[in-house]
């Protein structure tokens, strides 16, 4: 005789949680570390920076999202296991609490990853300074905004910043096959719209005004509290000694490695007023 259909198996709840919380791990994972490498929010911004079709933002959100899930997972995971997970514990503790080296060394070793990220200690602010070094490094070869979320100027901002008529702003983009719905849209609108990065459609309008064609003119102060003074001297000519004279005069002690945002944060200043102070 012919078998019936097979009798399909009940949902498996316990099952899906496991899995959630498998790939949601998988995916806060990866989105971490990709987070670890982005340049700095201006940097990727100006110049439309992705990774797989996403910008910082779009990774920023699933890290988010993904995070909230696991963490949900987790928490029913929890629940689906409580009463061996509780047994576990009460046993232990019934029978004596044996596991006190072990917990010690966790206790420890959280404390220990805690501390190392909020004062950069050794071997764990490492991993701060090469999350600084990273976005150095994109300092470094990335084009700069000529001021921070230039991004967002309108064609009409973009017009009076640069003492530039609105026209031709909208003729120059057009010239080279860009479509500018208004004057009212921002440069990562039309950035977007476009397919292009901001930097390039502001190196457009630089390079007819007789510009370097990446916004050059304005990069001096790009990153400044994150050089080091002696990089900050070497980039002026300027002598090394003669600033740290010229700080200690000030009443602002400070070092050739440090960085000029600790330097300005110890005298309670920024780090433009410090460059004031050393140019003055």
């Amino acid at each position: 005789m012919p078998e019936g259909p097979k009798e399909r198996k009940p949902f498996n709840g316990k099952g899906l949680t496991s899995f959630v919380v498998f790939l949601s791990f998988v995916v806060m994972t990866v989105t971490g570390v990709v987070l670890y490498v982005t340049p700095m929010g201006r940097i990727a911004h100006w110049t439309h920076w992705t990774v797989l079709g996403l910008d910082k933002e779009e990774w920023a959100a699933v890290h988010i999202t993904s995070s909230l899930l696991f963490m949900v997972a987790a928490i029913i995971h929890l629940y689906y296991n409580w009463t061996i997970f509780w047994c576990y514990f009460k046993m232990r503790f019934e029978k004596g609490f044996n596991l006190k080296r072990e917990f010690a060394v966790a206790v420890v070793l959280c404390a220990v990853f805690t501390a190392g990220g909020i004062w950069e200690f050794w071997p764990i602010g490492y991993v701060v300074t090469w999350n600084e070094d990273i976005k150095d490094y994109w300092e470094r070869v990335s084009a700069h905004p000529p001021v921070p979320h230039a991004e967002e100027w309108t064609i009409i901002e973009l017009a009076e910043r640069t003492d530039t008529s609105i026209d031709v702003i909208i003729a120059r983009f057009e010239a080279e096959g860009y479509v500018v719905k208004s004057a009212n849209e921002t440069l990562a609108e039309i950035s977007s719209e476009n397919g292009v990065s901001p930097n390039a459609l502001f190196a457009l309008l630089d390079a007819t005004r007789g510009g370097g064609g990446q916004g050059d003119g304005y990069r001096s102060g790009a990153g400044l509290g994150r050089r080091t003074l002696a990089e900050y001297c070497r980039e002026r000519d300027v002598s090394v000694e003669d600033v740290l004279k010229k700080l200690m005069d000030a009443g602002i002690p400070a070092k050739a490695d440090q960085k000029m945002k600790t330097i300005a944060d110890s005298a309670g200043i920024t780090p433009g007023e410090l460059a004031a102070i050393i140019e003055r």
